[in-house]
């Protein structure tokens, strides 16, 4: 079990976001795992597994020091529309480009994307480049507050059934307005592949089950925590072969909590 290097409590309280754990297990069913509160790096990166299964056009942040395969670092890059109409077809010129031959991503390089005092090893966000097609037919049916995961995207809508809410603007992204999504049924939360080393946002007193708090807390380094060391590279601080820290992402104005994934999907690298 991953044992903090403080007696940091990974949550305080139940977490009201019940099917979290679940939605790793049937991940781990879908694809082969590695378990870092189990195995650590004791089992090699699996070539095999599957892509994570989150909509083309979903913009998300990770603690590993690259973005996994299928998705492209969000640093505001111009891409031939040729080579992806996908992407052109939701973005448009919204983040840039000629709209003939190029069109630009979103650009979130200048903010808490990166740390100050670690650099370029900082959190990056990524973009999906390839998944499931978002569907923005019909009218989302559930509450926005019975859910309380957040996902972004570069659209300019919500994929269905999922529903716009203003509970995680980030206003220092002015200039590259993601659309932030408060996710819908629990099928649709338990679909996605959560990759390890993923930020989850939160919009919950707690963090879910299988993640803990960006909160900077060290972990020592052990067999069953060298996953998250490999993919971390002691970005956040930490002292090599003995210790390192997890990000230490401030909670949002709105009250919202960064959450890092613990357990789940080995993030192939591109």
């Amino acid at each position: 079990m991953l044992q903090p290097v403080t007696g940091t409590p990974a949550t305080k309280g139940t977490s009201s976001f019940m099917s979290f754990g679940h939605t790793l297990s049937q991940s781990c069913r879908r694809a082969v795992c590695a378990v870092v509160a189990i195995t650590g790096l004791g089992v090699a990166a699996p070539a095999s597994a599957e892509i994570n299964e989150f909509h083309v056009g979903i913009v998300f942040q990770t603690a590993a020091n690259y973005c996994p395969l299928h998705t492209i670092e969000a640093r505001g890059q111009e891409l031939e529309i040729s080579s992806n109409t996908g992407l052109f077809s939701l973005f448009g010129t919204m983040y840039g480009g000629d709209g003939r031959t190029k069109f630009g991503i979103p650009d979130l390089t200048g903010s808490d994307a990166k740390p100050p005092a670690f650099g370029s090893n900082g959190l990056r966000w990524c973009v999906q480049e390839r998944g499931n097609w978002p569907n923005r037919d019909g009218a989302a049916s559930f509450t926005a507050a019975s859910h309380g995961l957040i996902m972004r995207t570069g659209a300019n809508f919500c994929p269905h059934p999922w529903r716009k809410t203003t509970s995680d603007v980030q206003t220092q992204y002015s200039h590259n307005p993601l659309t932030n999504c408060e996710v819908g049924t629990d099928y649709e939360i338990d679909h996605y592949g959560w990759l390890l080393g993923q930020i989850v946002t939160v919009n919950a007193p707690n963090c879910p089950g299988n993640t803990f708090p960006a909160n900077g807390q060290g972990f020592k380094v052990d067999d069953n925590t060298r996953g998250l060391e490999s993919l971390f590279d002691y970005a956040y601080g930490g002292e090599y072969g003995v210790s390192f820290n997890l990000p230490n992402i401030p909670t949002t104005s709105a009250g919202n909590l960064s959450c890092v994934v613990i357990q789940g999907i080995w993030p192939a690298r591109p």
